[in-house]
């Protein structure tokens, strides 16, 4: 009965767990996230003087985070602490029931209650561990199928359509591809031209097919695309 009575309790666990779980995550996305924020932007932080709005906004999310953090290491404590205390309460209360019937209490009987209920240690030492990674996992599994199950945003993603048999073939016979000086570009002159950055470019792409341009540093690569 005392073991059927630790179902209830570690229920409760996890669900108290994955619930702090929850709002630490969303304490610490808010934290990474106006720390993003602050790096990407920080000449503008030290244009408009915002170091200490960003400063203070992104210290509270901390401490939510660390205080959510702090009671959850709590609950995970205090679970431990029963966890670890079942046996030893099993074992009275056994030996209590056992005394109540009439029958006499001897050596032997004591120390095979003991052996016995200290074989229920080992499994229950990695039950809290259990509640905690099935909390973990189960808020993790949230998050992902949240993220997958979201919409695309639409203005930045392209699709094309399969290209199949006979759609046509890209080819580039005696390629040579060569860029204006940095002198021609404020001028519109576009005679003055550095040498060529890729000559002879011989190229057949046939449909369907997936090609990848690569090369050493000055090849030619950002050319050949880019022409």
């Amino acid at each position: 009965s005392v073991l059927l009575l630790t179902i209830p309790i570690n229920s409760i666990t996890l669900r108290v767990l994955n619930r702090i779980a929850r709002r630490e995550n969303e304490a610490k996305d808010d934290r990474t996230k106006r720390t993003t924020e602050a790096i990407s932007n920080m000449k503008l932080l030290k244009l408009q003087s915002w170091e200490k709005t960003f400063e203070s906004d992104i210290e509270y999310y901390r401490q939510k985070e660390l205080r959510l953090h702090s009671i959850r290491g709590a609950v995970r404590a205090l679970n431990q602490a029963i966890s670890n205390a079942v046996p030893a309460i099993v074992l009275v209360v056994t030996l209590t029931a056992y005394k109540n019937t009439g029958k006499p209490i001897v050596a032997s009987t004591i120390f095979t209650a003991i052996s016995l209920f200290n074989q229920l240690r080992f499994p229950l030492f990695f039950y809290p561990m259990l509640i905690d990674s099935l909390a973990n996992g189960k808020n993790a599994l949230r998050r992902i199928a949240s993220y997958l199950s979201s919409e695309e945003i639409n203005p930045y993603v392209n699709r094309f359509p399969l290209i199949e048999g006979g759609g046509g073939t890209i080819e580039m016979n005696n390629g040579n591809f060569m860029f204006p000086s940095s002198a021609s570009l404020g001028t519109g002159n576009s005679s003055q031209l550095i040498a060529p950055a890729l000559c002879g470019a011989n190229i057949s792409i046939q449909p369907g097919e997936i090609v990848a341009v690569i090369g050493s540093v000055g090849s030619g690569k950002t050319a050949l695309i880019k022409g």
